[in-house]
C-alpha cells in the first residue's frame, strides 16, 4: 500500500494523482541518454579492436515539491490527515545529570511550577525539555489531587473520632 508524500492519504493502486490533495504521485523518470555512434574514419585503423564508449548514467535533476492546487470556491476541503515535517533535533542526547538537574529545578516549590509552565508552553524549548516539563507538571497535578483527597478523608475520619469520643465521654449513647 502506498501513501501520498504530500498529505499522507492512501493512494489507489496505479493512480497518477492523490485522491485527497491532487498531488502528482508518479515518480519522475530520468531521461535515457542514447550512446553516440561514430562512423569509422578513412585512414589508418588502430591495431586492436574498437569498442563503443559506455553510456554515462544521467544525473536526476532535483524536482521542486509539488504544491496542491488552491481549493476552488464552494469546493469541499479534502479530508484526511495533514503531515508536517518534524523539527529536526540534534543527535546529542542529554546526559543523566541534565535530567537530574531539571527534576531538581522542578522540585523547588514556586520556582519549579513556574519553570514547568514555561518549559511546557513557551516556544524555544527542545521537544525533550517540553516533554519532561509536561510529564512533571502532570505528575505534580496528580500528586496535588491525591494529597487533597487524603486531607479530605483525614478530616472526615478525625471528625468521626472526635464525635465518638464526645458521646462516649458524656455518656450520650
Amino acid at each position: 500500500m502506498e501513501f501520498c508524500n504530500n498529505c499522507g492519504a492512501r493512494l489507489i493502486p496505479g493512480a497518477d494523482h492523490c485522491p485527497a490533495c491532487g498531488a502528482s504521485c508518479v515518480p519522475p523518470v530520468p531521461p535515457v541518454q542514447q550512446p553516440e555512434v561514430t562512423m569509422p574514419q578513412a585512414g589508418p585503423q588502430p591495431a586492436g579492436p574498437v569498442y563503443a564508449q559506455a553510456p554515462q548514467p544521467a544525473r536526476p535533476t532535483p524536482q521542486p515539491p509539488v504544491q496542491p492546487a488552491p481549493p476552488q470556491p464552494g469546493a469541499q476541503a479534502p479530508q484526511g490527515p495533514r503531515y508536517c515535517a518534524e523539527p529536526q533535533e540534534s543527535g546529542e542526547v542529554p546526559s543523566v545529570w541534565w535530567y537530574f538537574g531539571m527534576l531538581l529545578l522542578f522540585a523547588v516549590p514556586v520556582v519549579g511550577l513556574v519553570a514547568m509552565l514555561c518549559f511546557s508552553f513557551l516556544p524555544g524549548c527542545t521537544p525533550r525539555q517540553r516533554n519532561l516539563a509536561r510529564a512533571s507538571l502532570l505528575l505534580a497535578l496528580l500528586l496535588a489531587a491525591v494529597i487533597a483527597i487524603g486531607i479530605f478523608l483525614f478530616t472526615l475520619l478525625l471528625g468521626s473520632i472526635q464525635q465518638a469520643m464526645f458521646y462516649s465521654y458524656y455518656g450520650l449513647y
